[in-house]
């Protein structure tokens, strides 16, 4: 299967997780024997858990983590009922993977004894056995992905995130718009979409000052999307879910980094090139992929009859934009002391995709000016200075 002249092969990428699921068993059996023990070991689910790998890279980096273990909790394979001590977040939140949220006062400590065998929880307050308000998972409409109502502890903890509105408050605004750019999606790409279920087990949508959208090796299976200052429609989630999914699918595909390049992957781009760029090799070759993946959603959707005229300038008007950016992508990762020979498989293919693009839509682009445009879309700024036909 292809995304534009991308060849996917989708048994590597199935490999490529099992790999990513072993290293989590090994680092976990290093850092914590007894609960690695307490584990199903040919579960690859639980070790494919976002939160074990903010777990790993908590316990690296210093980072003090609420609830450290709660995430494995429902994944253990004792029979015997056991005490969790956990604690909720400011908004009053506990999250359990595969349980659901609990609703309490913030910042209170809560034991929870939960039977893996009958696969049920009995929640205790301190005082007295009044049960907690729960709320089931909230999943991507028709899919296994996860949306979060919580605070997201990566987002607490490491990013220090500074957030304008509760998680619950944000999803309720853009709900329709996130499940109609999927149902869009699904319909377009769906090919790219199955890969997206395969490796995304989460999309954190919130609304914060201090952060811009990502995906990272450090919480895997999670792209995180924020919507403060954009106009969170439909087609920026088509944009955003297309990028950091993407992301989320490179970071497996190229789980063994050095065998794509010659050089040191976290060199800064700018010893390769004259043009002064502060980022490393490794997050411009990331770059090229999501363009790949995000323009091929674009296109795609801009091809159906399922939107207006408005939306379908923005859908051009953002194919035009990250062309740009992939024309200067692309010709600042032609050094050949950059790549292996499967990196350079790799590039040749995004290359390609890049040509296949511009050749075949660059008369919807062509004259469009970018001038006005800050590092990510504006479509008020665009409309301001284009004129579309």
């Amino acid at each position: 299967m292809y995304i534009v002249d991308f060849a996917f092969d989708y048994i590597t990428l199935e490999k490529k997780l099992i790999l990513l699921a072993d290293q989590m068993r090994l680092q976990l059996y290093n850092l914590n024997e007894g609960l690695f023990a307490s584990m199903d070991y040919e579960d690859d689910t639980a070790f494919l858990e976002p939160s074990l790998f903010f777990y790993i890279f908590g316990l690296h980096n210093n980072i003090e983590l609420v609830n450290p273990l709660h995430f494995l909790s429902s994944y253990q394979r004792n029979s015997e009922s056991k005490k969790i001590e956990l604690f909720s977040d400011e908004d009053g939140i506990i999250y359990i993977p595969r349980i659901g949220s609990f609703c309490t006062l913030p910042f209170q400590k809560i034991d929870f004894f939960y039977d893996s065998a009958r696969e049920q929880n009995i929640m205790l307050y301190p005082i007295n056995k009044l049960d907690l308000p729960q709320t089931k998972d909230f999943f991507l409409k028709n899919s296994g992905i996860r949306i979060p109502q919580e605070k997201n502890q990566f987002l607490i903890s490491y990013i220090k995130a500074i957030f304008v509105q509760s998680v619950s408050d944000t999803i309720s605004m853009v709900k329709n718009s996130l499940f109609s750019a999927w149902d869009k999606l699904k319909k377009s790409v769906p090919y790219f979409c199955f890969l997206v279920e395969k490796t995304t087990k989460e999309i954190s949508v919130f609304n914060c000052l201090n952060q811009n959208s990502f995906a990272t090796l450090s919480y895997f299976g999670t792209a995180f999307i924020n919507i403060n200052g954009q106009n969170a429609n439909e087609i920026f989630f088509i944009d955003d879910i297309s990028h950091q999914c993407g992301h989320i699918i490179f970071y497996a595909l190229t789980f063994n980094i050095q065998e794509f390049f010659l050089a040191d992957p976290m060199k800064l781009l700018f010893e390769y090139s004259s043009i002064p760029d502060t980022r490393n090799i490794y997050d411009v070759f990331h770059g090229l992929f999501t363009y790949t993946t995000t323009l091929n959603s674009l296109i795609e959707c801009y091809k159906t009859g399922d939107f207006n005229i408005e939306q379908k300038k923005e859908l051009i008007g953002r194919v035009g934009f990250y062309m740009q950016k992939f024309s200067i992508d692309i010709k600042l990762m032609a050094d050949p002391r950059i790549f292996s020979n499967r990196g350079i498989e790799f590039y040749t293919m995004f290359k390609k995709s890049y040509l296949t693009i511009y050749n075949r839509h660059h008369l919807l682009f062509k004259d469009f000016s970018y001038q006005n445009q800050p590092y990510f879309y504006d479509h008020q700024n665009f409309i301001s200075t284009n004129m579309i036909q």
